[in-house]
């Protein structure tokens, strides 16, 4: 796996990825399978033990 950080194009802040939930359930046009990938990928970083705590990022290769 790549490293993480403030380099990487999908680095996002714990309050981003909350953002793109929130954003993600508002959403008339996502399928509930879109919004399930994207959930469940957000928590799998939340709940990740990385080096710099509060900093992930996220791929949503999910999708």
């Amino acid at each position: 796996m790549a490293p993480h950080g403030k380099n990487n194009p999908y680095y996002r802040t714990n309050p981003q990825l909350a953002d793109d939930i929130y954003y993600v359930l508002q959403s008339d046009t996502l399928s509930i399978g879109a919004k399930h990938a994207v959930i469940f990928e957000v928590t799998w970083l939340w709940t990740e033990v990385t080096e710099n705590i509060g900093v992930v990022s996220i791929g949503l290769r999910n999708l």
